[in-house]
């Protein structure tokens, strides 16, 4: 069977690691991704250890980052007892993405990049 899921977003928080017990690192992020101009999707992405830490380090919100990995789907219970089924991007590879808005130093046009 083949997973994979490739997708190209902006990040709609500032990135936060959150250390586990067992020394792991964990990212919780959402990308949202427009369709068009009225209508755009958001979907939560999880990233571990250096995955994690790379995003982290490059990325802030609103920043455009291009994701590779595959789909999970969970089941758990809220705090009021009922279930929950979340499905998420389990980060495998991270790219940077050029910004369809580039400054020229000299001439401060806008370019357009394939993103």
């Amino acid at each position: 069977m083949l997973n994979v899921c490739i997708l190209m977003g902006r990040l709609v928080h500032t990135p936060r690691i959150k250390e586990l017990e067992n020394n792991k690192k964990i990212l919780r992020f959402t990308l949202a991704i427009n369709q068009s101009r009225e209508k755009a999707y958001f979907i939560d992405g999880v990233s571990w250890d250096s995955h994690a830490q790379f995003i982290c380090n490059h990325f802030a919100r609103g920043d455009p980052l291009i994701i590779r990995g595959r789909l999970e789907t969970r089941i758990y219970k809220n705090k009021l007892g009922n279930q929950v089924k979340v499905t998420e991007v389990i980060v495998e590879n991270v790219n940077f993405c050029i910004s369809n808005e580039v400054k020229n130093d000299d001439r401060d046009e806008e370019l357009s990049l394939p993103c």
